[in-house]
């Protein structure tokens, strides 16, 4: 079980604000160093794209059992098997491993580490109590833990005796190559040396003649310097070695006479900021195993890609940190309410999120606009077309109004729609309009909206709505609408009443009031030759009940010139009178008893 300790430590809100200035301070130079951080790491990310595209279009794939002098400078690829023919020994220790490329020695003591954790609780007034636990436990560590640092004493750490050691061969080959220290550097496929015999009981002796009497095993792939390496003490020690041994690798180097090293481009790709270097000319690649040189270059672009968005994260939360330090002291200056200084703590957080992230995607953007500008300019030309398209698609496409009677509404309304033409109830004294006699004019196409039509003899007939008069040529559709207006424009009346030839006895179902006058639609006369429909509205069970001294609109019979065709012939009409003229054919339209329809076909004239 880890030991533990705790500390509280009062705070005043005066203190508290002076702590919240100096981190201020340290935040604000946090928040400009993430510029450059994120300026310059565009700039390194398109220099070494730059520069792997530049190596990948010049390398040149060479046997690495073969040294071509015309290679000479060149940047060449080289796949084959690492070896060495070297001996690395362990002189404090005794180890000695032969062909071996690497070999390090890898040292762990017992010893205690610490770990914290804080509560604090605020106080009105503006003052905080910081509760902190220090928690002390026993781990086995490679790197020596300095127990001097530590808040508090009596966990004191030994010294260790033995430390870790690497060795490393001088003379790498790869076939007729040698490689340089470079491409040495980078094998790291480390591996557990297995402990012979002979080897064991060599180790034993060296641990008990540099330590002294401290007792010595071997436990599991362990060299113990313990007295129960299953229950270790403060100050114990296990030791391993690990080894690199020769393998197959493939490496992107300059052939200098018969060794490979680390290629410098003509091209300068080089990126510095104040002295350091950010992006050098330097071309090396390596990697374990057989693998192409376009695959090496596509790799390594990939971890650039990678190396990229980890420098943006870095400085989006330097930003970020940076930022909630300084809105910190609002918090502070908030907290003499404990629950205020906690909504304002969060709304700067909020506000520091939000600021971070543009500030870090306009750092971005001018960098790009600096190292990359013309891909800025095709983006942005992108986005501002794309931009134009959305504002142009969500416009829509203007349409004819037209003037149509809403269910139970009296008055007009525009609508791209049908409109279904109701009764309208008037009221006391008011007079209805009659519809107007309209001209048509020859080779007009006409139809009209559905309206109570008269029969004649011999003429089949289809009753039709308001005809209105139209220029030759010009195709009319009629639109609902009850108005009063000059002569020679549109004008409907409501229908209600069915208006018959003579002879024929309508069937009447309206009540009217004492002292309503009814007033009839005048004929239309058409031209010869102008083809007319006419649809049949069939009459309403329903009356219509309208106030006194309301005069309805009756139709009057029309009168079609010679020639004119009608088709349609309502319902249980007296077709006797008619039979002088010729056979009349009556229609039989469907319709629901319980709800008659009077619905006017709204359609808008095309334009010529």
């Amino acid at each position: 079980m880890p030991d533990s300790y705790t500390s509280v430590t009062q705070h005043s809100w005066g203190s508290r604000i002076k702590d919240s200035l100096a981190g201020a301070v340290l935040g604000f130079c946090l928040f400009l160093a993430a510029f450059p951080v994120l300026f310059l790491n565009e700039g390194r990310s398109v220099y070494e794209a730059e520069k792997l595209e530049h190596g990948k279009s010049v390398v040149i794939s060479i046997d690495a059992d073969r040294v071509v002098s015309e290679n000479e400078g060149k940047l060449v690829h080289v796949t084959g098997k690492a070896t060495t023919d070297a001996t690395l020994t362990d002189e404090v220790l005794g180890v000695k491993v032969a062909n071996a490329i690497k070999l390090q020695r890898v040292v762990e003591m017992y010893q205690w580490q610490e770990s914290s954790t804080s509560e604090t609780d605020e106080h009105h007034g503006g003052s905080a109590t910081t509760k902190t636990t220090y928690n002390y436990d026993k781990e086995w560590s490679a790197n020596y833990i300095d127990s001097s640092q530590f808040s508090q004493s009596g966990y004191d750490n030994p010294s260790m005796q033995i430390r870790g050691n690497k060795l490393t061969a001088q003379q790498v080959t790869l076939g007729e190559f040698s490689l340089s220290k470079d491409f040495i550097g980078e094998m790291n496929n480390y591996q557990l040396l297995p402990m012979a015999a002979e080897t064991q009981a060599q180790v034993l002796e060296k641990l008990s003649a540099h330590l002294g009497d401290k007792k010595t095993q071997v436990h599991g792939d362990y060299y113990y310097v313990s007295e129960t390496p299953s229950h270790p003490q403060l100050g114990d020690l296990r030791i391993q070695f690990e080894v690199v041994w020769p393998d197959i690798i493939s490496v992107v180097a300059k052939q200098a006479g018969s060794r490979l090293e680390t290629y410098t481009t003509e091209q300068n790709y080089s990126l510095e900021f104040l002295g350091f270097k950010i992006v050098d000319n330097h071309i090396q690649l390596f990697e374990y195993g057989e693998v192409t040189a376009s695959a090496m270059f596509e790799h390594a672009k990939q971890a650039n890609t990678f190396w990229t968005w980890i420098f943006r994260g870095v400085g989006f939360f330097m930003m970020f940190i940076g930022l909630s330090m300084i809105f910190g002291v609002l918090q502070i200056l908030a907290a003499v309410i404990p629950f205020f200084g906690s909504i304002v703590g969060f709304i700067g957080s909020l506000i520091a999120f939000v600021i971070a992230t543009m500030l870090s995607l306009i750092t971005i953007a001018m960098a790009w606009l600096f190292y990359r500008p013309m891909l800025s300019v095709i983006l942005i030309a992108i986005a501002g077309v794309g931009l134009y398209l959305l504002t142009f698609l969500r416009k829509k496409p203007q349409q004819q109004p037209m003037m149509v009677f809403g269910t139970g509404v009296p008055q007009p309304m525009l609508v791209p729609q049908q409109g279904v033409l109701q009764p309208m109830v008037m009221a006391q004294g008011v007079q209805p309009v009659m519809a107007q006699q309209m001209p048509m004019y020859q080779g007009v196409h006409q139809q009209a909206v559905p309206q109570q039509m008269p029969m004649y003899q011999g003429v089949p007939q289809q009753a039709v709505p308001q005809q209105m008069a139209m220029p030759q040529g010009v195709y009319q559709q009629a639109v609902p609408q009850q108005m009063a207006m000059p002569q020679g424009v549109f004008q409907q009346a409501v229908p209600q009443q069915r208006a018959m030839p003579q002879g024929v006895q309508p069937v009447m179902t309206q009540q009217m009031p004492q002292g309503v006058q009814q007033f009839v639609a005048q004929p239309a006369v058409m031209p010869q030759g102008v083809p007319q429909q006419v649809v049949i509205a069939q009459p309403t069970d329903q009356p219509m009940v309208m106030p006194q001294s309301v005069q309805p609109v009756v139709a009057q019979p029309m009168v079609m010139p010679q020639g004119v065709q009608q088709t349609g012939v309502p319902q249980n009409l007296n077709l006797a009178p008619l039979q002088q003229y010729g056979e009349a054919t009556a229609v039989t339209q469907q319709q629901s008893p319980e709800e008659p329809i009077l619905v006017p076909e709204a359609v808008v004239p095309k334009k010529s």
